[in-house]
């Protein structure tokens, strides 16, 4: 069990190791990627698991961890969890990114020891295994007919992620789920044939996923599992952490077919 997971971008190693040395005066235990993970480990797996097993984040805000992949992951990950965050600004002239707004950051290492020197802030372990309500994340979905990228027209179904919660929330994947539990992954745009990344909803955004009336084609997407529009039930966003989001299935077949009128 670690008290805080270091998260950071490696241009600022040396930071890290200074935050580190008043940890380890603390005798705070700490996750850091070069001092946990060995040589031939898996380094997902390995990072998953430490996030899951610490009590808080402390995340190095610079220049260099502003265009990290990791740090957001890491923090959006212990966010979901419930878990304590807290940004380290490496410089005043810096902004917190938006999905650490809003919290009280530290800005120097007698702040760090400030905080860990305080009373014992370690969490009961029936706490950290405590079910934790989801994240308000909802889908919504319409017809529509759109100009594609190849000049024409397209008829597509909007499908709608937003964040209603008052956290950020990392979703993973938007898919279709059919009668016999199959999930179908939505992995490009129908309009602009451009491939969708997991990205960070922050409160109050959304993301559109769309899927064209040729998904089901003979060289659609879905077509190798042969499945047919009237065998959707419903849609599914996935986080990163594998919790689920669904829609609206009562009109979801409506909406589909309206796409698909000769396969009534």
């Amino acid at each position: 069990m670690h008290s805080v997971f270091i998260s950071y971008s490696h241009v600022d190693s040396a930071i890290a190791d200074s935050i580190c040395s008043v940890l380890d005066s603390a005798s705070v235990s700490y996750f850091r990627d070069v001092k946990n993970i060995d040589w031939g480990d898996g380094i997902n797996d390995e990072v998953r698991t430490a996030l899951l097993e610490s009590q808080s984040i402390l995340a190095i805000v610079s220049p260099a961890s502003l265009k990290s992949v990791w740090v957001p992951f890491e923090v959006g990950y212990c966010s979901a969890l419930g878990r304590k965050v807290l940004p380290y600004l490496t410089h005043p002239s810096l902004d917190l990114p938006g999905y650490m707004s809003g919290l009280k950051h530290l800005s120097n290492l007698e702040d760090v020891s400030t905080y860990f020197s305080r009373a014992v802030r370690e969490l009961p372990a029936s706490d950290l295994g405590a079910t934790k309500p989801k994240p308000d994340i909802r889908l919504h979905y319409s017809a529509a007919i759109a100009p594609d990228h190849r000049g024409g027209t397209a008829n597509v179904v909007a499908i709608s992620v937003s964040n209603h919660d008052d956290k950020p929330v990392y979703i993973s994947n938007v898919g279709l789920l059919t009668k016999d539990n199959m999930k179908l992954q939505i992995t490009k745009d129908g309009l602009t044939g451009q491939p969708y990344y997991r990205r960070v909803l922050n409160p109050g955004e959304r993301m559109d996923v769309r899927i064209a009336d040729d998904a089901f084609g003979p060289s659609g997407p879905f077509a190798p599992n042969g499945t047919d529009p009237s065998d959707i039930v419903d849609v599914v966003a996935t986080d990163e952490i594998g919790r689920q989001f669904f829609g609206d299935s009562t009109k979801l077949v409506e909406t589909l077919m309206t796409l698909f009128p000769d396969r009534r």
